[in-house]
């Protein structure tokens, strides 16, 4: 018997398959589950697509070595970095965490941007005249880390409508150390946790005009290869326009691998290899989709406008990168674009076009399996949240109604709401 499911996107309602339905990455979709759910390649690639993948996935995954006298093809780590491989911070392609110690010593996952006010010549951050735009924790002998640092979280009690009690936390860090001098008084600090990588192919194969026809502030910043500015995707504040330059900017500042300069210390052929890994991690499919608890939980997610901001649908345009990933309806859970979300998400920091306050729409697809892959569940662009519900209370500025309402849900309402999204 064939199970059909009422599915509302952007483009109105439609009685779909239930295997449709779950197919959040399209025909790429992958049916896996268990801790590697994040680190599959596309379910429709090519014999070809699937050999570059492995060689990428190699290079992802595997630690960088500092250059030698006797040079290989993984030398070039630091002098000051990061992390020695990709996956340290993207744990089996998943997000990081924040460290467990007050003591950061500069643990993979969450990592440190620094900038002062105003905009370089074109218009993005304005990097700190010693430290540039990102500090570095960890360093190659001789040279030094450039910080040393401690975080800390400072907790706000809060209640429901119905007396249940949360809490909620704020980091707060404190550089205790610059090992290269002070830096300038006027300083921007942002945390940054590293975002899952799975299924950002298929978000970099929509079309711009699919995504400016939206409700939403869209980013637009520059790329050096085409000296052109372009529309913001990727990275919490959409401060990048496609995942080559985001490859080149991760290699550069995490890593101290530079994909630029003569001779460079990753060749085009390696970097273009790691770039396709990228673009070819699969989405996994939807669970759950036919418990009565689940589709409760989608009406409220709806009831409180959430999918105002985390659209459902898209279909992907013509990718001439990998055509496996062309005209595939997906559902991501994302408008790409950027939202004020209020005072108390707020860093200040601007980038590009985005203000302090402002965020991109984190895609929702694959949310219930992060505690599977990476056994936590911090969430929100610096970790704070520990659970969905929290993440949700965070929301302020545009969002504050939905917050609100979330609130004054009964509890079972807020369980519905929760298996819903634990089911993307």
């Amino acid at each position: 018997m064939t199970t059909w499911v009422l599915v509302i996107g952007w483009l109105g309602a439609a009685m779909v398959r239930a295997d449709d339905a779950a197919k959040s990455g399209g025909e790429g979709t992958i049916f896996h589950g268990g801790s590697e759910s994040f680190g599959r390649v596309l379910a429709n690639a090519s014999a070809e697509t699937r050999r570059k993948f492995l060689v990428g996935n190699s290079f992802f995954t595997d630690s960088w070595q500092p250059p030698s006298a006797e040079q290989s093809v993984r030398s070039g780590l630091g002098p000051q970095y990061h992390a020695t491989a990709c996956a340290g911070c993207h744990l089996r392609d998943g997000r990081g965490g924040p460290p467990i110690s007050p003591v950061w010593a500069g643990e993979p996952g969450l990592l440190l941007r620094i900038s002062v006010p105003g905009t370089d010549e074109h218009g993005g951050p304005l990097p700190e005249p010693t430290y540039g735009l990102q500090l570095s924790p960890l360093a190659m002998a001789p040279a030094e880390p450039e910080i040393e640092a401690r975080l800390t979280w400072k907790e706000a009690p809060g209640a429901y409508a119905d007396g249940v009690p949360y809490s909620l936390r704020r980091p707060e860090v404190e550089v205790t150390r610059f090992r290269q001098g002070p830096p300038a008084a006027s300083k921007l600090l942002g945390l940054r946790l590293a975002p899952a990588v799975f299924g950002l192919g298929l978000l970099e194969a929509i079309d711009e005009q699919e995504v400016l026809a939206q409700k939403g502030k869209a980013n637009f910043v520059w790329d050096a290869e085409t000296n052109s500015r372009r529309l913001g995707r990727f990275g919490w504040k959409a401060n990048v326009a496609d995942l080559r330059q985001q490859t080149i900017l991760a290699f550069a500042e995490d890593l101290g691998i530079t994909t630029t300069s003569h001779p460079p210390e990753i060749s085009e052929t390696l970097l273009r290899r790691v770039v396709t890994y990228v673009r070819a991690l699969a989405v996994p499919a939807r669970r759950d989709l036919e418990m009565p608890e689940v589709q409760r939980g989608e009406a409220v997610f709806r009831q409180l406008n959430c999918a105002t901001c985390h659209r459902e649908t898209f279909t992907t345009g013509t990718s001439p990168e990998l055509p496996e990933l062309s005209h595939q309806i997906i559902h991501p859970y994302t408008d790409l674009l950027l939202h004020d979300l209020g005072e108390g998400l707020a860093d200040h920091r601007p980038d590009y076009l985005a203000s302090g306050s402002e965020w991109r729409t984190p895609p929702l697809w694959g949310l219930g399996l992060h505690e599977l892959v990476n056994s936590q569940t911090n969430l929100l662009h610096d970790g704070r949240a520990r659970s969905l519900a929290e993440a949700i209370l965070w929301h302020g500025g545009e969002a504050q109604g939905t917050a609100e309402a979330f609130r004054a849900l009964s509890a079972t309402q807020r369980r519905e709401l929760l298996s819903f999204l634990r089911s993307l």
